[in-house]
């Protein structure tokens, strides 16, 4: 069977394909245009059911079963379509044959299966047409002068006078392309004004004027409207129809534009519309444009005002020309102000204030630990973050809390997030702490069996006459020297979310004027930023706001991070812990508490066994430190009934 029998075939199925896809209601309604590039507000398409074509009276396009395919499907290339009719409808029956069509669209079996539309040249057409309209008295010329059209003018853009054979017969034609024109009835009765050249695409009237440099360009409806701007001696293209204005926002080559266009589409209800939408479109994209709502007075068009009072006319179009290049002055100011802007964030330029911050840049604070502070080069630095993790009940929080305390006492101030223990508690081991640093401190006078655990300092403060005068001395020392090194530390234990602790961070600079030290026990505890988060979202949120403070305000912030379970009897590593993937990347130091018996490569460790010891041996594992050496092992002693950690 022949590509032409084929071809035809599918046709038959138009009418089909329109109902099964809602495209069309019935044959004998109107209907919206098929091509989604038309934004056809009000139905101006027709279905001809002899002919088995859609008609757009809008966009002046002709379409068949084969353009519809391609729309539905996003199919371009005839081929594509075609093999997706045979898909939908069939293979064509061996005894079918095709009647030849006669029909007044442009026929698609001509076309070549990889194009779009096909592109008869008209340059002869317009040549006659024009030397049709260049005799004298010729009927076409009378009417553009009447419309305030010089021949100049009228050769400028080749328009010509045609007698067709179809109503209505007296036409002015106004080519678009090489391929493409728009005819205009000058009978003064007819009720068809305009035609374009069936079965091909709209084109931009003039585009060629969006690439001259010299003048700003109007946008307008109408052909004849851009020419009466051209008329007066500015810039003007048109798109044939308001319902086009993606001629002009679909346009990758906007920004090359050297004036901001000057929108000025017809002054009446649908003008108004489609100028708001193109607006929407070229604000989306960033296109600078002007409008000027004044442009034609009290006449709905360009042709109109150049009819009616082209002096005034012209001087409005000055105007709008006048804001356009006052547009584009500011704007070339502003490229000029952000451009130095952006020069002035390169690093060239950071140099006098990168001396100035490492001159002023503030030492890193003690732990307490110095073994600690040697491998963290000094202690804690500004600006970072650090994550401790470890099993639960190792002592982190105990290794945490001293870490606190030792920096307070030393005049540095640190707020305290808790979420585990109240403050009363917390303070209670830090008496029963400064108890057993008070034994040993003085080792001929007292014995560290002479400390006493938080329970007993608690006990002691409800019924002191089961304590010794020795306890009692002991007692009430560890307790003024533990309140009086706290002048310094705030425990906050009301926290309710990552805010609170930002908003005390903010008041404690504020009204002390001193860059704190922030402290966060735990994180896995605390309060989600945003209902419904999952875990790992919830922590993501939490580890990069406290990065987040920790830079802005330049100070140090130490969170502890509990482990996964899978990873207890194991040694540890950045997996341990529970959603590791924001600590790794978002911490600048991650250090692990482990038992130190873990190590043991006779396979002796057993953690019941070594969290039943009084002293506990434990290691301090550096796991990540961005600017230093990771790897790094620390040994301490825990005595778990006085909450103390010894460096060995």
């Amino acid at each position: 069977m022949s590509d032409s029998n084929k071809i035809q075939y599918y046709k038959q199925f138009t009418e089909d394909f329109l109902k099964e896809n809602n495209l069309m209601e019935s044959p004998k309604k109107n209907m919206h245009c098929i091509d989604p590039a038309h934004e056809d507000v009000h139905p101006s398409a027709h279905f001809y059911e002899d002919k088995n074509i859609v008609k757009c009276f809008g966009c002046g396009k002709t379409f068949d079963i084969y353009d519809a395919l391609g729309f539905q499907y996003g199919l371009k290339s005839f081929k594509d379509q075609l093999a997706k009719a045979e898909e939908l409808y069939g293979p064509v029956p061996d005894s079918y044959d095709a009647t030849p069509q006669t029909s007044i669209s442009i026929d698609k079996q001509l076309q070549p299966v990889d194009s779009d539309y096909v592109t008869v040249d008209q340059t002869v057409f317009f040549e006659n047409c024009n030397r049709t309209l260049n005799k004298i008295n010729d009927e076409g010329m009378l009417y553009l002068k009447s419309r305030g059209i010089s021949l100049d003018t009228a050769n400028q853009f080749k328009l010509g006078h045609y007698w067709s054979d179809q109503y209505p017969p007296n036409r002015l034609v106004i080519p678009t392309s090489k391929y493409t024109y728009n005819t205009r009835s000058i009978d003064a009765g007819s009720d068809i004004k305009y035609c374009r050249s069936a079965g091909m695409p709209v084109v931009l009237f003039n585009k060629e004027a969006l690439n001259q440099k010299r003048y700003p360009v109007f946008i307008v409806e109408g052909e004849l409207d851009a020419i009466s701007i051209e008329q007066l001696g500015f810039k003007a293209v048109a798109l044939g129809s308001a319902s086009n204005i993606g001629l002009i926002s679909t346009r990758e080559d906007l920004d090359k534009l050297e004036y901001p266009m000057i929108i000025a589409l017809d002054h009446d209800e649908t003008g108004s519309k489609r100028s708001n939408d193109l607006r929407d479109k070229l604000d989306k994209k960033s296109i600078q444009y002007v409008v000027s709502d004044s442009l034609y007075g009290n006449f709905k068009d360009a042709n109109e005002c150049l009819v009616n009072e082209p002096d005034e006319f012209k001087k409005r179009l000055e105007s709008a020309v006048m804001l356009s290049l006052q547009m584009k002055s500011a704007v070339s100011e502003k490229k000029a102000e952000e451009l130095e802007w952006y020069k002035s964030q390169s690093v060239k330029s950071h140099k006098d204030a990168y001396i100035q911050d490492r001159m002023l840049q503030l030492e890193p604070i003690s732990t307490g630990y110095s073994k600690l502070d040697e491998v963290l080069n000094g202690g804690l630095q500004p600006g970072r973050v650090y994550t401790i993790g470890a099993i639960s009940s190792l002592g982190k929080t105990t290794f945490f809390n001293q870490m606190a305390e030792s920096i307070s006492s030393n005049g540095t101030s640190v707020l305290y997030y808790t979420l585990e223990m109240s403050e009363t508690e917390l303070n209670s081991k830090g008496v029963s702490r400064n108890t057993f640093k008070v034994c040993m401190a003085n080792p001929g006078i007292l014995s560290t069996s002479d400390a006493k655990t938080s329970n007993e300092v608690d006990k002691f403060w409800r019924n002191r006459s089961d304590f010794s005068e020795n306890d009692k001395k002991i007692i009430k020392y560890a307790t003024d020297d533990y309140f009086e090194n706290g002048a310094h530390l705030y425990i906050h234990d009301d926290v309710s979310s990552l805010s609170d602790i930002r908003k005390g961070v903010v008041t404690h600079i504020r009204v002390t004027e001193e860059l704190p030290v922030v402290f966060v026990d735990y994180l896995q505890i605390m309060p989600p930023n945003e209902k419904g988060l999952t875990d790992k979202a919830n922590m993501d949120g939490i580890i990069l706001g406290l990065k987040d403070m920790a830079r802005k305000y330049n100070i140090p912030i130490v969170v502890i991070s509990s482990f996964n379970r899978q990873n207890y009897g194991q040694q540890a590593n950045m997996t341990a812990f529970k959603e590791s993937g924001s600590i790794e990347y978002s911490s600048d130091v991650v250090i692990a508490l482990e038992f130190s018996a873990i190590n043991d490569n006779e396979g002796n460790y057993n953690e019941v066994d070594e969290r039943a010891k009084d002293i506990r041996n434990v290691d301090v594992v550096i796991l990540k430190n961005r600017n230093g050496k990771s790897g790094a092992r620390i040994h301490y002693a825990f005595y778990t009934r006085y909450s103390f950690f010894y460096e060995k």
